[in-house]
């Protein structure tokens, strides 16, 4: 799809967390559209698409967005790996521009060799029935690089089964999409009743695949909440929910705000692609607070 002479279709979003603001969302693929002037092939969101929570004009509301004849005018594919709040979400909601990436398969986005992970109750049930025998947690060093990669868990498995066959592939890596933060890396997050603190939130699955695999880039969403860590020579990225609702201030000469006028704060990342490199920038409401050169694994600009 990368045309090298004009430049066309160089460019991809990641977004997470739409939480069933679909309005905005079209709102912000429009501006996508004429910002990056029709560059962009597609877009991968990844996770609670069509529901969740939201605040509205300083209310809590919960979001459900049902509409189908809305995506039919969508300006270009978008890639979707399913969250905790789309499990019961009917695959037949998925369609035309608007389709389910595989779950734990290897799949080309461009040029880009990827594996998704779609969100799971993770218990031991669920693990043997991915053809996991025995999950086993490896001795951490003792002192350590905080960024230096190390491994967390390693495991038993059927050879022949799918997982088997993922986690043995020698297939370089480009990019883990998961909804859920790997286990130990940018998982810290508040607890949604008593808002306390708590770590070590992630998926023990998608860490092993992880540490099998080694990606060059790793993203997820879920959390709420935009940041990154280098480990190795990988870079992992948490997503920031996707629009957050900006009050505005009165217009009465004070610093007061109103609800009634609210602007949309976008949060998202867009991956450009060059013939020789590959530039991911993060946007926190609106704002570019990261850029990151993948092919010289250097950071360019962090406001994070």
């Amino acid at each position: 799809m990368y045309d090298t002479n004009t430049d066309k279709y160089s460019r991809f979003l990641i977004v997470s967390d739409v939480h069933g603001m679909i309005p905005e969302f079209k709102e912000f693929l429009k501006l996508m559209q004429k910002r990056y002037k029709d560059t962009i092939s597609y877009c991968v969101q990844l996770g609670d698409f069509f529901k969740g929570r939201n605040v509205i004009q300083n209310k809590k509301t919960y979001t459900f967005w049902k509409d189908l004849t809305v995506f039919n005018d969508i300006p270009f594919p978008i890639f979707c790996v399913k969250g905790n709040e789309d499990i019961n979400v009917p695959d037949s909601w998925y369609g035309g521009m608007l389709s389910i990436l595989p779950n734990l398969s290897e799949f080309k986005l461009d040029r880009f060799n990827s594996i998704p992970l779609h969100f799971y109750e993770e218990n031991g049930e669920k693990i043997r029935e991915m053809g996991i025998q025995k999950l086993l947690r490896l001795n951490l060093p003792r002192k350590k690089d905080k960024n230096a990669y190390y491994p967390m868990f390693d495991a038993t498995y059927e050879k022949e089964s799918p997982i088997g066959a993922l986690l043995d592939s020698e297939t370089p890596v480009d990019f883990i999409l998961s909804h859920v933060p790997p286990y130990g890396l940018l998982d810290r997050t508040r607890d949604a009743i008593t808002h306390k603190h708590i770590r070590n939130t992630g998926s023990k699955l998608l860490r092993l695949l992880i540490d099998k695999r080694k990606p060059r880039v790793a993203l997820f969403g879920h959390n709420h909440y935009c940041n990154y860590k280098l480990f190795g020579d990988m870079l992992v990225v948490s997503v920031d929910k996707f629009c957050r609702k900006i009050p505005q201030k009165a217009n009465d000469g004070t610093n007061s705000v109103s609800y009634e006028k609210e602007t949309n704060g976008f949060s998202y990342c867009v991956i450009t692609v060059k013939v020789e490199s590959y530039l991911i920038e993060i946007f926190r409401r609106n704002r570019l607070v990261f850029q990151y050169d993948m092919s010289q694994q250097n950071i360019l600009y962090s406001a994070l």
